[in-house]
């Protein structure tokens, strides 16, 4: 069905900002209005002279008054860009009875860029640290925008360069950051790292769709322009790893390593930690680095390595990981075990395996049933008392120096803990019995009967709260459970009361006291039911 142009019971309009003439590269906004009897289904552009990209970037109301009344009015937004050409555009709307309306036709037009607008153009340029890789090598690329200095970008979030390739893995690590001027114009970097998972030629691009605000041809205001950048490629010899020599420990890091062992204390009785903090240092793939392996395992005892978070240096300088790891002497020893890792040198191309210096150390062996070292005999040495062999080793910290310390005898052994806190704890246990006796006395005895109940309630020994609960127990035992809502206005508000000190948990208080007159009442009323 053709649309129809529009008629009294809906009014539509159009307008084109920021005016009907915009240069190439730019961004027009097409804003469709319609009044009346309009269907919820979003309008349609229709566009004559060409094709535009379109994108629906919003929808609002708005209410105006006349002498009808007030109508409401639905605004559509698009934003439209291309080639350069002449566009005729109008928004078709569609009516609650399904007829279609069309709004009146706007005028575009797109013209191509002077040599001056175009100079302003930006450029986005690649620059890889190493252009022959191996495969799985770690390689710092660096995307740089270029902006003349009279633009201005604007910072959207999640808007950010994209670097990518076949075969190619590519990591963000940083920027948007401010460089040094090139040539003149304005730097912007970012920083990648890739690594190529194949053997090859490979390529790389960079892609980036920025919205930079440019100046005008008469230079009196700017205008915003989205740009949809791409590099030239970058072209990737990658290498692969040789097969020949390589090790069977091979950890898979390919790169620049150097490899360091602390450890601490370096003075210690067999079975007693030892804290090691190896420290990875240089250029590569760090994700596929592993703990370091003892070359000796005898009279050790090894517990797991722990790999801390990678520190990352600037581009061109190395960074660090740390592995921690506890190692317990079994027997006498006289330096620490040499750990090894064997990583591929990309610099000297050819694997390479990493060995930690030598630590000396001072280790005495100690029995473990007696606590006494080889050199020493009970003769000389007064026996050790029983409480000693309950000790525990105490850990201290989780630092690469901590301290272990012999834990004194436990608490309970101890006559100044007893001294000091003897009377304390006499206190608390009087008043926990003291406490349950109470609650035992205050509390009405499922064994009394309801006279029983009302002889006590009649001695008057009871008053507050505890009157409550013992009227309330000769009541239910008085009568009738299905009969408990056939009572007297007094009996109701005792129920009343006996309800709130059930169900808010507060025995020791009344919602309100009952004063004496209250009391002989109930009682009277009680008797009543009980002689019945």
């Amino acid at each position: 069905m053709a649309p129809l142009i529009a008629k009294a019971q809906v009014n539509l309009h159009i307008a084109v900002e920021p005016g009907n003439i915009i240069r190439e590269g730019s961004t027009a906004k097409i804003s469709v209005s319609a009044a009346g009897k309009i269907s919820s289904e979003e309008p349609q552009l229709k566009i004559e002279g060409g094709n535009l990209t379109v994108r629906n970037v919003g929808k609002g109301f708005e209410f105006m008054r006349s002498n009808q009344g007030v109508t409401r009015v639905t605004t559509y937004s698009f934003e439209v860009r291309g080639d350069a050409g002449k566009y005729n555009i109008k928004g078709i709307f569609k009516a609650t009875d399904g007829t279609l309306y069309e709004t009146e036709t706007a005028k575009l037009e797109i013209r191509k860029k002077t040599a001056q607008e175009k100079a302003l153009s930006p450029e986005l340029k690649v620059q890889i640290a190493n252009a022959s890789p191996f495969v799985g090598e770690s390689v710092f690329a660096e995307i740089t925008l270029l902006l003349q200095s009279n633009t201005r970008i604007y910072s959207e979030r999640n808007n950010i360069v994209k670097l990518s390739g076949d075969d190619i893995r590519a990591v963000y690590l940083d920027g948007p950051k401010e460089a040094a001027p090139v040539n003149g114009k304005r730097a912007i970097r970012f920083l990648y790292q890739i690594s190529p998972l194949k053997s090859g030629d490979l390529s790389l691009n960079a892609s980036f769709k920025p919205l930079i605000q440019l100046p005008s041809t008469t230079g009196r205001r700017r205008v915003d322009e989205r740009f949809d950048l791409k590099s030239k490629p970058v072209s990737i010899l990658s290498r692969p790893l040789p097969t020949e020599g390589r090790p069977a420990d091979f950890s898979g890091a390919i790169g620049n390593f150097a490899l360091s062992l602390q450890a601490d204390p370096l003075s210690v009785n067999t079975g007693e930690p030892i804290a090691m903090r190896f420290t990875v240092t240089g250029n590569g793939s760090f994700e596929f680095l592993e703990s370091p392996k003892p070359t000796s395992t005898s009279g050790w005892k090894f517990y797991e390595p722990t790999k801390l978070d990678l520190q990352r240096g600037e581009p061109g300088r190395p960074s660090q990981l740390i592995f921690s790891q506890n190692i317990v002497p079994e027997q006498k020893h006289d330096q620490l075990p040499s750990f090894r890792l064997t990583v591929f040198d990309s610099k000297k191309e050819q694997y390479v395996t990493l060995i930690t210096d030598k630590i000396p150390l001072k280790i005495e062996e100690v029995a473990i049933r007696s606590g006494l070292s080889n050199k020493e005999t009970s003769s000389n040495i007064p026996a050790a008392p029983p409480e000693s062999a309950m000790s525990d080793i105490l850990m201290m910290g989780n630092t690469i120096t901590p301290k272990w310390s012999i834990a004194s005898t436990p608490a309970w052994r101890n006559s100044a803990f007893w001294s000091m806190n003897l009377i304390p704890i006499a206190l608390l246990i009087a008043a926990a019995v003291w406490l349950r006796f109470h609650q035992n006395r205050n509390t009405p005895s499922d064994e009394m009967t309801a006279t029983e109940i009302l002889e006590a309630l009649k001695k008057n020994n009871v008053s507050g709260t505890d009157f409550d609960l013992l009227a309330y127990d000769c009541l239910t035992k008085s009568m009738p459970s299905e009969s408990t809502n056939k009572v007297s206005p007094t009996l109701c508000q005792l129920q009343d009361r006996y309800e709130f000190i059930k169900f808010s948990g507060n025995k020791g208080k009344s919602p309100k006291n009952t004063d004496e007159t209250e009391r002989s009442k109930i009682i009277e009323e009680l008797n009543q039911l009980i002689k019945k």
